[in-house]
């Protein structure tokens, strides 16, 4: 049977699948393809046998469960009905860059599209290989630089952010989770083909001036956060994998060092343009 494969590019890390299928590239990840030498590989594979687990899973999510072996961690899929049987696995060796999903013959369909594929191996641990985080937030390139508003679902990033667009002439460059990075320069900021309802979900990158995390109000307040205070809010909005000792060691240490080089605020605000105004304010003071 002929492989297909297919190479991507996501905060300049490289992953390249390789299929027994052809797989379609939904809109949404035809702005990350590349050309370029794969940093990470990934194998899609079926086999007529899936390992059976007989302990605990160690976590147990509403996608997947993950259980440990002697070789690592892995994913376990079922179909969503309670109790029904095994699909697919997967696991993902950070040390080699390589991983591999297996499916039963027959859920083939289930990997048609590459946007199921990634789901099936998870982008965070592929990122944190190579010291990047994926960040729930609403990326948009101002003129100070890049701001990426945060906070709970629902309490307003994307209204924040095309406010900024509409009355400072900024642009969004993804609308939910886009991946962050220390450079030599300082902490970056990457699309991500993960955009939410926003549907904006571009291939670009930009310096970040300032992290902001939400709360709505009847008053526009901005305050500076204490490192503890941020390093709290950039936790609750990065997405961590807690049942990986490892993973949670070197994810913490990478937002203890953006807590302590970004600023990081607290904006009170108003969906109109006088929250905009508060933290342009508040960030020509820099305080």
């Amino acid at each position: 049977m002929p492989f297909t494969s297919y190479t991507f590019s996501i905060s300049g890390v490289t992953i390249a699948f390789r299929l027994p299928w052809p797989c379609e590239i939904t809109p949404a990840f035809q702005p990350f393809l590349t050309q370029r030498q794969a940093d990470i590989r990934i194998e899609v594979q079926t086999s007529p046998v899936l390992p059976v687990f007989q302990e605990p899973p160690i976590h147990e999510g509403v996608l997947f469960q993950v259980y440990q072996t002697p070789q690592g961690f892995v994913r376990v899929f079922r179909e969503k009905q309670e109790k029904s049987p095994v699909y697919a696995q997967s696991r993902y060796d950070a040390s080699s860059h390589c991983g591999t999903i297996t499916c039963l013959p027959g859920n083939e369909q289930a990997f048609r599209e590459i946007s199921n594929v990634f789901l099936h191996i998870g982008l965070e641990p592929l990122m944190l290989s190579f010291d990047r985080l994926l960040f729930h937030a609403c990326f948009v390139s101002t003129e100070p630089g890049g701001i990426l508003f945060s906070g709970p679902s629902g309490i307003g990033k994307s209204t924040q952010g095309n406010l900024w667009t509409r009355f400072r002439g900024a642009r969004v460059l993804n609308g939910d989770r886009p991946v962050l990075s220390r450079q030599a320069d300082g902490w970056h900021a990457w699309g991500s083909p993960y955009a939410g309802s926003s549907h904006v979900h571009l291939n670009e990158e930009q310096p970040v001036r300032a992290v902001v995390m939400l709360r709505q109000g009847s008053q526009n307040t901005a305050e500076r956060l204490s490192v503890q205070q941020a390093f709290r809010g950039l936790y609750s909005a990065t997405v961590m994998n807690t049942w990986d000792r490892t993973y949670m060691t070197r994810a913490c240490d990478l937002l203890a060092q953006l807590a302590n080089e970004v600023p990081v605020y607290r904006l009170t605000c108003t969906p109109d343009e006088r929250a905009v105004q508060c933290l342009e304010d508040k960030l020509r003071e820099g305080g």
